[in-house]
């Protein structure tokens, strides 16, 4: 009937995702027991399904709430996905959700998205309010628009106004002037020891709907699945080699560094030279061009080196293999104008 899951972009293979999970809201279990549509969760992926022996009662909730919305919420199983995800730096998951709704949803070959874009963005992230909450509408410019429903809510008077529980339900609103968004929230009605990170809203859509009353009625089974897909990016970033040595490395030997890659368009710069305070060198290799954080690389990358010899020993080569870039060792770096994601990989040779 409906399946929702949640793709992200660091993992080559999305078995080993296991960062999110999704519930349903109170009110939207309750709903679902009295429509008879049974719940599947797993990791990363919700499914609703039913019994083709009971579609009395569903067909009446199709034929009678048009409008019918289910709400789920999403939950972090750990917080390996905040590093692991490009989001906006103005995302705080102390002060804000991620809200996604069918009523926007966007295309991905033939997958809808519950998201504005390819990836979760700023579209996405709405300020968390909880009641009493005030909108100050004294210049009488604001209008009130629910998630839910892409509606007005009601018209604004021009006073400062509070809300609380019983005058707003839970879920998104936007605040608008002439047309402009001017700001994004989710109101927020529990206290709950643990906050989700985001907000998930499917609605009834005219063609969904029309699609299982075909079905139930024409053949007494529901056999079409309705699927979206929540997809989460990740960052690209410049890779830096830190390779820490106890001594100081001889010119020639330090001529003759380099990363090589079976990966032929993965390049570094020659190494830049620093003594630490501790006394040891470090070699700093930079990559010429980002490349996306993943689990998994499908290339090797070694740091080789020419030692000369000297009259104790013999000229030999130096090879070693060197690790990946981590999301933990990634962050974001303001150069001019632009801000820039780095990850720095230390080494030890």
């Amino acid at each position: 009937m409906l399946k929702i899951t949640i793709v992200h972009n660091y993992f080559t293979e999305q078995t080993s995702n296991d960062l999110f999970v999704m519930k349903a809201t109170p009110a939207t279990r309750q709903l679902l027991q009295k429509m008879q549509v049974y719940l599947k969760i797993k990791t990363n992926e919700i499914r609703l399904y039913v019994d083709n022996t009971q579609l009395s009662t569903l067909l009446y909730f199709l034929e009678q709430r048009p409008a019918l919305l289910l709400s789920f919420e999403l939950y972090a199983k750990n917080q390996r996905w905040v590093q692991a995800t490009k989001l906006p730096t103005t995302f705080s998951p102390q002060q804000h959700l991620l809200y996604f709704t069918n009523r926007f949803a966007a295309e991905d070959d033939t997958t809808p998205l519950l998201q504005s874009n390819k990836t979760v963005g700023k579209e996405e992230i709405y300020k968390i309010a909880s009641p009493p909450l005030q909108v100050d509408n004294t210049q009488g410019a604001w209008q009130l628009f629910s998630g839910q429903t892409g509606q007005e809510v009601f018209p604004l008077a021009s006073t400062v106004q509070t809300y609380t529980a019983a005058d707003l339900p839970e879920g998104a609103y936007w605040l608008q002037e002439a047309g402009d968004v001017k700001r994004r929230f989710l109101f927020w009605h529990q206290n709950k020891a643990q906050r989700p990170l985001g907000f998930i809203d499917i609605q009834w859509q005219p063609a969904m709907r029309e699609q299982w009353l075909k079905e139930i009625k024409q053949k007494q089974a529901l056999e079409s699945t309705y699927t979206y897909n929540i997809v989460f990016g990740t960052p690209r970033s410049y890779w830096r080699y830190l390779c820490v040595s106890q001594k100081q490395w001889d010119e020639e030997a330090v001529e003759s560094m380099r990363i090589e890659s079976d990966f032929s368009e993965l390049t570094f710069s020659k190494p830049i030279v620093k003594k630490q305070e501790n006394g040891y060198y470090v070699y700093i290799f930079t990559s010429e061009r980002s490349l996306p954080l993943q689990n998994r690389y499908p290339f090797s990358l070694k740091l080789k080196a020419t030692i000369p010899k000297t009259e104790a020993k013999p000229a030999k080569n130096y090879e070693k293999l060197l690790p990946f870039a981590q999301p933990d060792q990634t962050y974001l770096a303001k150069e001019e104008e632009t801000t820039t994601y780095f990850t720095d990989i230390p080494v030890s040779i």
